[in-house]
């Protein structure tokens, strides 16, 4: 009754109001926020499907010709031991970092994906279906960060999975292009950002400047995953 004289006083159509009912239906049916700690797999799922679900060929994602530098990138895939994936201790185990097997097979998945020119989704479902990554969860002082006593997750399987394709196919390439460059005695050059509405603002002011061959930041390495930025000659 205070609130139809409430409202009545406002000049509000009291027809218009919720009823008790109404508000307890809607109040009930309203989602449970996501809370620290929380274990929401499909909160991860549901940024992957919203933000990065566009596919695209490797060279539409480096923006660049990688097949001339292949023989250089697939020897560079070989060599490197994926350090930021790659599990050291037993904890890190644990909270979903990959093991030698799993790293061997993320090896060969990334050489086939460049040799068989794959989609950026099609790199995703291999480290899914062949590598198996799981969840990965934060880690804290060499322990996995919990808060209530429930694991914190960083990222779920399926939002790793593309992170990975994303970033370390970046990553391996721009390696290959520089080593390419230095067989071919360049000494300089391009940090090359791709620009849009995503470019961080360390991207942004990388764009343009010249390094030297060995003392440029690697994309994929730098600053950030999901990097779509590149190096390029300076003469080109």
């Amino acid at each position: 009754m205070l609130e139809d004289d409430v409202a009545l006083q406002l000049g509000l159509n009291v027809k218009e109001l919720e009823t008790p009912e109404e508000e307890r239906e809607r109040e009930e049916n309203e989602p449970v926020p996501i809370v620290p700690g929380q274990n929401r797999k499909e909160h991860h799922s549901n940024i992957v499907t919203e933000n990065f679900k566009q596919d695209y060929k490797i060279n539409e994602w480096l923006n660049f010709n990688y097949q001339e530098y292949l023989l250089a990138i697939l020897k560079v895939t070989d060599a490197y031991d994926f350090e930021n994936l790659a599990a050291t201790t037993v904890a890190e185990m644990s909270a979903g970092f990959l093991s030698e097997l799993e790293i061997d097979r993320l090896r060969k998945v990334m050489k086939k994906g460049f040799t068989n020119e794959k989609t950026i989704m099609e790199i995703s479902d291999d480290i899914k279906n062949k590598v198996k990554v799981r969840d990965l969860y934060k880690m804290e002082n060499g322990v996995i960060k919990k808060i209530d006593g429930e694991p914190v997750l960083q990222f779920s399987a399926e939002a790793r999975a593309i992170a990975i394709a994303r970033t370390e196919t970046t990553r391996l390439a721009n390696r290959g292009v520089i080593e390419h460059y230095k067989d071919q005695g360049v000494k300089e050059v391009v940090w090359v950002a791709s620009l849009g509405d995503r470019t961080c603002e360390i991207c942004w002011d990388l764009n343009g400047r010249t390094f030297p061959i060995g003392e440029a930041p690697v994309p994929g390495d730098y600053p950030h995953i999901y990097c779509r930025c590149t190096l390029v000659n300076i003469e080109e």
